[in-house]
């Protein structure tokens, strides 16, 4: 893990290295001594925490990578196959289950930008899943649900923000809809 110093911390944050010391003496900004001359170094993940509770710019190279997450909900195994398959060629980390709640546990976990929902599934509705996560999560990822006709008529008059494809469809046309939701998540 990378550390900086005094100085390098001064220079990106625009401050005098004397205020840097002072952060850290006064246990704002948390830092380590180097044996010997005592110089204090700061830890990467202490310098990110820091900037961010205090609403600082954070450096390119500081910010966490964060990869696109798609979870895939489905039981047709057909369906699964192909449609990870695009997903992954449009660049997003994919996780793929059968049923609800290991889907849940790891949209909990990953959070992820993206969620694809068979909602032909038990007790699968995607208004009430997407109200929920919003709810105890504070986070609204795009939703593409495929359903049988009376379903997709259905979650598309109570939601035009999911894109819902009604089955049977084209692999082209979810490509085309992951597309469209490409801008969203940009």
């Amino acid at each position: 893990m990378k550390s900086f110093s005094s100085g390098e911390i001064a220079s990106i944050c625009d401050v005098t290295p004397r205020t840097v010391i002072r952060w850290i003496g006064a246990g704002r900004l948390n830092a380590f001594k180097l044996p010997g001359r005592g110089n204090n170094r700061v830890n990467e993940t202490d310098l990110f925490a820091f900037l961010t509770q205090n609403n600082m710019p954070i450096p390119a190279d500081l910010a966490p990578v964060v990869e696109k997450a798609c979870v895939i909900v489905t039981e047709d195994e057909y369906l699964s196959k192909h449609v990870k398959r695009i997903v992954r060629d449009a660049n997003f980390v994919v996780s793929a289950f059968e049923n609800g709640i290991e889907a849940g546990f790891e949209i909990a976990l990953k959070k992820p930008l993206l969620v694809v929902l068979d909602a032909d599934l038990e007790c699968a509705n995607p208004c009430h899943l997407r109200d929920h996560i919003k709810r105890s999560m504070d986070y609204a990822p795009e939703f593409i649900i495929f359903a049988s006709d009376t379903q997709a008529a259905r979650v598309a008059m109570t939601d035009a923000s999911m894109s819902v494809l009604a089955k049977p469809f084209s692999l082209n046309e979810f490509a085309q809809t992951l597309e469209h939701k490409m801008h969203y998540l940009s």
